[in-house]
């Protein structure tokens, strides 16, 4: 039996992952491997699509988001005392602005675009994009990113939003974008259903 599918029989609230949820191939590589708290997270050679196998039920996302995930300031700053770090905002608005924003810019001129940025985080890359003219809205499932970024970026239209509720973004559904920016983390191998997204 395969550590993978021992996984998935052994912990309750798992499942194995048989057929990429994007393109539907059933080719993968590694990519990561699990823990006692981590799935595994493997790649679609097919698309590319990032996913965990065997993966977390919907119905134990909730806790594990709340309680557990640990991935980037805001998640840590809700399981700790204390705000954002300095540091930890300075060095992922250095790596947007030398990595992600010229990947945008060489795409499409931002002047007037309306752009979805999900995973905002801190808002790093959703000022960068305000400052090339855009008009962003950004979506973020951790109240002290959302916090951080409308306080002290001055963002006027980020919204808190659960990741496991992203299939639905009612509250986006009558809305246009022009451009939808997934580049500060790995977003879609988070989400439930990425392909209903």
């Amino acid at each position: 039996m395969s550590q993978n599918l021992q996984l998935a029989n052994e912990v309750p609230g798992t499942r194995l992952v048989t057929n990429c949820e994007i393109c539907g191939g059933t080719d993968f590589m590694p990519v990561a491997e699990g823990s006692a708290i981590l799935c595994p997270i493997k790649m679609c050679r097919s698309c590319g699509h990032f996913f965990t196998s065997p993966c977390m039920d919907a119905d134990d996302l909730p806790q594990f988001y709340d309680e557990e995930f640990e991935g980037d300031a805001g998640a840590a700053q809700r399981l700790s005392e204390g705000r954002i770090e300095d540091q930890k905002v300075r060095r992922e608005q250095r790596k947007m602005r030398r990595w992600a924003l010229p990947i945008i810019t060489a795409s499409c001129d931002l002047k007037g675009k309306k752009v979805l940025d999900l995973r905002t985080r801190s808002g790093s890359m959703a000022e960068l994009l305000a400052e090339e003219g855009a008009e962003v809205t950004g979506l973020d499932p951790f109240p002290a990113n959302v916090d951080y970024a409308t306080r002290v970026r001055k963002l006027d239209n980020v919204i808190l939003v659960p990741l496991w509720e992203w299939h639905r973004l009612d509250q986006l559904q009558n809305d246009y974008y022009d451009v939808v920016t997934a580049l500060t983390i790995h977003t879609l191998a988070h989400l439930p259903w990425p392909k209903r997204f």
